[in-house]
């Protein structure tokens, strides 16, 4: 399963899918080589609220917001 929200801009040039954009989260927040944590990203990634276009400061903020509330 994989959240719908591409390009992500990380600067003004440069761009990610969504797929290394969780790759990076997941690595800088040290949750890298967790399933769980990965699927529950998806899964909020899939309900963002926002509109394109989409950047990572934003992300970031939803989804240290928002993984693991609730659990």
């Amino acid at each position: 399963m994989s959240a719908v929200i591409a390009p992500i801009f990380v600067t003004w040039t440069q761009r990610w899918e969504t797929e290394q954009y969780i790759e990076h989260y997941l690595r800088i927040r040290g949750l890298a080589g967790q399933h769980d944590v990965r699927a529950r990203i998806q899964a909020v990634l899939a309900c963002y609220p926002g509109k394109p276009p989409y950047t990572k400061s934003d992300l970031d903020f939803y989804l240290d917001a928002n993984v693991f509330r609730g659990r």
